[in-house]
């Protein structure tokens, strides 16, 4: 593709910043660059797939998806946007509240040569890049059974290769991330609130947290989320758009909910994401022998009382 001259020029460089930031990340942790993004694959709509998250109208919980010997998830996927617009009625009609967002790229977690996809091409040089190793380092690592903390966890990682990547305007980057962190840790916040809420005094059907959902958007979560855009001046601020409801937000603390205690670990480490990465695999080999049912919880322990 790189040498076929009915290729577009703006592919090929797309494709050669994916191949450069894909040989940066192997290169960082000294590990041999797999067969993975060697081909491309055009599709025939924007995202790959679809995932349609749902929550009871009790709780903000992610309604979750169990399958045999592979785990639960707290979503399910879909190829085709109808087939997952379908599955999100059905849902709708047992009371859940439902989120359906556009997937732009997933890992096989290395068991397959995961190809670089057309759906790739719209993300901007920095984003790329921060998507690129998000989904390598799920080939490198990944907790079994533990969605959210898989995610939280390469979110991390990608986003400090970020800052090491592009150094020359880290600082740049940098003053953009503190932003984008603080405008995360608001949602996570108030999520968990709303949620806290619930579990106190649980609406008595659907139609009371409606109600109960509707004044807690007014009054709370997107006055909140919208000063924030405005005192931080950001013109494209798609946290105060769209519908929010339980499932969003469970759907949102799938990703960022465990970001403070990654941090903590890599502080506790030395701000060293190849030293990080190695205590965490040790620990994670060591996890079998423990009577912990998730890696999560273990790891908390290790350095809530001190890393050992």
């Amino acid at each position: 593709m790189l040498v076929d001259p009915q290729v577009d020029q703006s592919v090929k460089d797309k494709i050669q910043e994916i191949l450069q930031a894909k040989e940066y990340f192997y290169d960082y942790f000294s590990l041999p660059a797999q067969k993975i993004y060697s081909k491309v694959k055009f599709l025939e709509s924007e995202a790959v797939s679809y995932l349609v998250v749902a929550s009871a109208f009790d709780r903000v919980q992610a309604h979750q998806v169990s399958f045999p010997f592979w785990g639960e998830f707290p979503y399910l996927g879909f190829f085709k946007r109808e087939s997952a617009l379908r599955y999100q009625q059905k849902l709708i009609e047992q009371d859940y509240y439902t989120y359906l967002r556009p997937v732009y790229a997933y890992s096989t977690l290395g068991y397959f040569q995961d190809r670089i996809l057309s759906s790739f091409f719209i993300f901007e040089k920095e984003d790329l890049a921060e998507l690129i190793f998000h989904e390598l380092f799920h080939t490198i690592f990944f907790a079994k059974d533990e969605v959210n903390f898989n995610e939280n966890l390469a979110d991390f990682f990608a986003g400090q290769l970020v800052l090491e990547y592009f150094s020359e305007q880290k600082e740049e980057i940098l003053q953009k991330r503190q932003k984008q962190e603080t405008l995360k840790k608001k949602v996570v916040m108030l999520s968990n609130q709303y949620g806290q809420k619930l579990k106190e005094n649980p609406p008595q059907d659907k139609e009371h947290s409606d109600q109960r959902l509707k004044e807690f958007l007014e009054q709370s979560f997107l006055p909140q989320i919208k000063k924030l855009c405005t005192d931080f001046n950001l013109k494209k601020c798609s946290l105060a758009k769209g519908e929010w409801n339980n499932a969003r937000f469970a759907a949102y603390l799938t990703y960022h909910e465990s970001s403070d205690f990654i941090e903590k670990i890599y502080q506790n480490e030395g701000h060293d994401l190849r030293q990080m990465l190695s205590q965490i695999q040790k620990h994670y080999q060591d996890y079998g022998k423990t009577k912990f049912k998730k890696f999560e919880d273990y790891l908390k322990e290790i350095y809530q009382k001190g890393k050992s």
